[in-house]
């Protein structure tokens, strides 16, 4: 048996399937096939959104430092006065589509 589900539920999928902690599986009335005891417990997913814009001016920091002369203004002035597109810390966000469980399966 194969269980391809990507990122997406696969705990609860194979703790539906009976492969999953017997404790588990048993209080919700699923025949234990396989007893595995990790199978759902600290699941983090790691959704990704990619955006992309255009941009008419030349103004990105992709046309900043493909220029030489600009990549070096950007490094003079990092160094000088701690400013500009080399100084800020890359920015992460993170959200949760449903509060974190113990277990996937009851839903």
């Amino acid at each position: 048996m194969i269980l391809a589900g990507g990122s997406f539920n696969s705990p609860q999928l194979l703790q539906l399937s009976g492969v999953g902690p017997a404790d588990l599986l048993a209080s919700l009335g699923i025949p234990v096939v396989n007893d595995l005891v990790g199978v759902g417990e600290n699941l983090q997913d790691h959704f990704n959104v990619s955006l992309s814009y255009g941009c008419t001016q030349p103004i990105t920091l992709n046309d900043i430092v493909t220029n030489p002369l600009r990549r070096y203004a950007m490094g003079i002035q990092y160094v000088l006065f701690r400013t500009g597109v080399m100084a800020p810390t890359p920015a992460c966000a993170a959200a949760a589509s449903a509060p974190m469980r113990h277990s996937p399966i009851p839903m």
